[in-house]
């Protein structure tokens, strides 16, 4: 989306780029950012995505951000540079265009980096390697073996509790974490949208009201990612 987002392709060294804010109010500003984005996204989208989302600079019409993955720079240049855009403009006016790089690229050791900020960027540099697009079959053999049933139950007609949930929840991943709309995902699945939307309410509700299902997941979603 070239009109929204300017890809930044190598590494650029942000040392020397000002800010038209000073530190402490950038930092505020950047805060009420991060909050707008939690309630109009809401609470599970904002922490899958936007958690490791980091404002690096601003200079002029532009704001470079990054991320820790190629995997995350691609979902959200694809699925929200729009509301990013808006997101930053309301708080920093003069920003017209936003560019996320993978901070592998962009934090680069300077022949005058400290040794703590050498350590540190090589320790990102290390963990953050090629990330791969997940797909729907991935998904449901990781919660089918999460939760110790086969992928054959997942796609199974039964309806037993011991089933039904891990579908759901297959279900809700697929929702979160691949392109598929919820026709797509159903067919994977052998079911319709209707039956896809409801499972994904149905998620949405339980992490909610429950916190360490909600734990369980996003440590689903942490193992599907790495």
């Amino acid at each position: 989306m070239p009109d929204l987002c300017k890809q930044i392709s190598g590494p650029i060294d942000l040392r020397g780029t000002a800010f038209s804010l000073g530190s402490a109010t950038k930092g505020e500003a950047w805060m009420r950012f991060c909050r707008r984005l939690r309630t109009e996204l809401g609470e599970d989208v904002f922490s899958s995505w936007f958690g490791c989302l980091e404002l690096d600079a601003l200079s002029g019409r532009d704001a470079y951000l990054s991320v820790p993955t190629k995997f995350l720079k691609k979902w959200i240049l694809f699925h929200y540079a729009d509301r990013i855009l808006a997101a930053l403009a309301s708080e920093f006016p003069a920003v017209k265009r936003v560019s996320i790089n993978v901070r592998s690229s962009v934090r680069q050791v300077s022949a005058h980096a400290t040794d703590t900020y050498a350590e540190c960027a090589i320790h990102v540099l290390v963990r953050t390697p090629e990330p791969k697009w997940i797909k729907v079959e991935d998904i449901q053999k990781r919660v089918a073996s999460h939760f110790k049933v086969s992928r054959a139950d997942i796609l199974s007609s039964r309806r037993t509790p011991a089933m039904v949930r891990p579908r759901q929840i297959a279900m809700y991943l697929s929702k979160h974490l691949t392109q598929h709309s919820l026709p797509e995902i159903g067919r994977h699945f052998g079911r319709d949208h209707t039956t896809v939307l409801h499972a994904i309410q149905k998620i949405q509700g339980l992490i909610a009201a429950e916190g360490t299902f909600s734990e369980e997941i996003a440590l689903l979603k942490r193992m599907l990612l790495e």
